[in-house]
């Protein structure tokens, strides 16, 4: 049981990450209107795929070090954006790259999934976690900024909407880290024929996907088996983890009070970032990041 409640609150935190914090301008859109519940449900069962390659990855290979989750959070990235967004929006195949590397694997599983968790725990000062999180509100809430001004995806929310939106999300990445925190060893009891089975069919639907993008496709195949082929490479041992507490994940509150703040304080009809800019430099950084992160595990012994 803890295995499928970790499963599902793996997909609301990645649900939360990609899409409410990101303020994807469809679904951040649908939690404004009446039937938003039933939007989130239909979104959270979507994610529920990426969500089982992340445990199925987690399950190979103990994520001890953060270029690990990094290159599990390009590889879930990948699920997401090759498998989820083309059945839920379009399928553009320069999303398949820029979003993993820019957001989803810093942001979602780097962050979300590995570095939250760990602060949760008992052993982790709690200044770090307070720290960590208003940092990140304060980036998100500036990130936010994208969707105003006069582009054709600005939404130019008012506080109290992405307050609203925060209020739906938040709760997701709460959960997410927490359940990570307490129970990231329960990914040992999924079966190895289970794991291999979940990236085998995700592979396989991502060919589907794709196959309207031949050359992108196979560049693509090449990358992932790479990254794959790395993360794979080296068997860490596991370490001891310290219990989780509870109580801290009501620091996430900080984190949506503090995005939100700075939303108001920065947003209005003009944009304060340039999109184009923006969604650049983040994945330039991102970018950066990942190809540390594959030489990492390239070179670690």
């Amino acid at each position: 049981m803890r295995l499928l409640a970790l499963w599902g609150a793996t997909a609301g935190a990645l649900l939360g990450w990609s899409e409410y914090v990101f303020v994807n301008e469809g679904p951040a859109a649908a939690l404004l209107g009446d039937g938003w519940s039933s939007d989130l449900l239909a979104m959270g069962l979507f994610y529920l795929l990426p969500a089982a390659a992340f445990l199925a990855l987690a399950r190979l290979r103990p994520l001890e070090y953060w270029w690990q989750a990094v290159l599990a959070g390009g590889i879930t990235g990948w699920v997401i954006e090759g498998v989820v967004v083309p059945a839920v929006y379009e399928a553009p195949p320069v999303s398949f790259l820029w979003t993993s590397l820019a957001w989803h694997a810093p942001v979602d599983v780097a962050l979300g999934l590995w570095v939250l968790p760990r602060l949760l725990r008992a052993d982790a000062r709690r200044w770090s976690l307070v720290a960590t999180l208003l940092l990140a509100g304060t980036g998100a809430g500036v990130w936010a900024l994208w969707t105003t001004g006069m582009q054709a995806e600005a939404l130019n929310l008012s506080a109290s909407e992405l307050a609203k939106i925060y209020a739906v999300a938040t709760p997701l990445l709460a959960a997410g880290a927490l359940a990570w925190a307490a129970w990231s060893a329960e990914v040992a009891r999924l079966p190895l024929w289970a794991a291999w089975s979940v990236l085998g069919l995700c592979g396989a639907l991502g060919a589907v996907q794709g196959s309207v993008y031949p050359a992108f496709l196979a560049a693509l195949s090449v990358a992932v088996a790479l990254v794959m082929w790395v993360f794979l490479r080296n068997r860490p041992i596991p370490t001891q983890t310290a219990p989780a507490v509870p109580p801290r994940a009501l620091w996430f509150a900080g984190f949506a009070a503090l995005a939100v703040a700075a939303y108001a304080t920065f947003g209005g009809a003009e944009t304060a970032l340039d999109p184009e800019i923006l969604t650049f430099c983040a994945f330039v950084a991102g970018s950066v990041v990942f190809l540390v992160a594959v030489w990492k595990g390239f070179t670690w012994r």
